[in-house]
């Protein structure tokens, strides 16, 4: 899957402006390799003002973006349906019913699976699915609400089974960490085995942020560092906020 999330966590600096440029800075480690996937088809960054409907449109013409991509186009579309000029509302408008679209019909696909048997990748898949689209409903409490109590609901299922595994845990404190059920996100962290994995420490410190109890806060975050290489750009942003605050 394409990732454009470094667009808003790349640090400041020159940066290249074509396909080529940046397929030179790939091969001298200077950049990562979605610049070049990128600067193929567009030499800005999708959130960057004015916002170019010919790029917007081709990006979300991939099938196979992530969540935090979404996350950006929805954001961007939302902020153009108020746009003076109708056809650009009417493109934003359909923009946004189209991601939804295919979230709904993931989501009716997945069910489908389910019918003929629950089977743990799948359940796993569809509560991630309606995980996903209660982020995207960031603005729309109830509804968010909703899509977060339905992925709830097919991870305590997998969880009943005392078959679960890691990723299952993750979304399960991340769904709870989206309810403000930050004591029973924690509980459920302090059972976890393994609790040097960066990710668990993170998550620890995520919920520690959000009962302001930040003198924890601190303490997972210099154990954090021991584990830089391990931790992506958005989990770096985040640490360096932490210990900023």
């Amino acid at each position: 899957m394409f990732n454009f999330d470094y667009i808003k966590t790349s640090t400041p600096g020159f940066k290249p402006k074509t396909p080529s440029a940046a397929l030179k800075g790939i091969e001298e480690n200077l950049f990562p390799v979605e610049d070049f996937i990128y600067l193929g088809t567009s030499v800005k960054p999708i959130n960057e003002k004015p916002y170019d409907i010919d790029t917007l449109e081709r990006v979300l013409a991939k099938h196979n973006l992530d969540i935090k991509t979404y996350t950006i186009l929805n954001r961007i579309f939302e902020e153009l349906t108020r746009s003076s000029d109708q056809e650009t509302a009417l493109f934003a408008a359909e923009s946004i019913n189209l991601i939804e679209n295919r979230y709904n019909t993931k989501i009716e696909d997945l069910k489908e699976k389910l019918e003929e048997g629950e089977d743990h990748e799948n359940l796993l898949e569809l509560a991630r699915t309606y995980y996903e689209f209660a982020l995207l409903n960031e603005r729309k409490a109830e509804i968010k609400s909703f899509y977060l109590r339905e992925s709830f609901r097919y991870i305590k299922k997998i969880i009943s089974r005392k078959k679960y595994k890691k990723e299952d845990i993750l979304l399960l404190v991340r769904v709870l960490i989206e309810l403000r059920m930050y004591d029973q996100a924690f509980n459920i962290l302090k059972r976890v085995k393994n609790e040097t994995d960066p990710m668990i420490l993170f998550l620890k410190a995520e919920v520690e942020f959000h009962r302001r109890r930040l003198s924890e806060v601190f303490q997972y975050c210099i154990q954090l560092t021991e584990y830089g290489d391990e931790l992506d750009e958005t989990m770096k942003a985040i640490l360096a906020f932490w210990v900023g605050f």
